[in-house]
């Protein structure tokens, strides 16, 4: 996508056709951790490691997901 994920991007819904700014909520994906048990609560309290989801905001549809990890 080439801009950055954590703010609201201008794009045409494939749902509606329109010029919309999307809304973007911030959820974390668990990649299995094998080790320190500590390890994989870190996505939980830093949003540096937590997944962006992008929504048009007239109808919800999910446009797109940026992974972090």
């Amino acid at each position: 996508m080439g801009l950055p994920p954590q703010l609201p991007h201008t794009l045409r819904s494939p749902s509606t056709v329109l010029h919309v700014i999307t809304l973007f909520t911030l959820c974390v994906s668990l990649p299995p951790y094998r080790g320190c048990l500590g390890c994989f609560l870190i996505p939980f309290f830093t949003k540096c490691c937590k997944d962006v989801d992008h929504y048009c905001p007239c109808c919800q549809y999910h446009i797109y997901r940026y992974k972090r990890l």
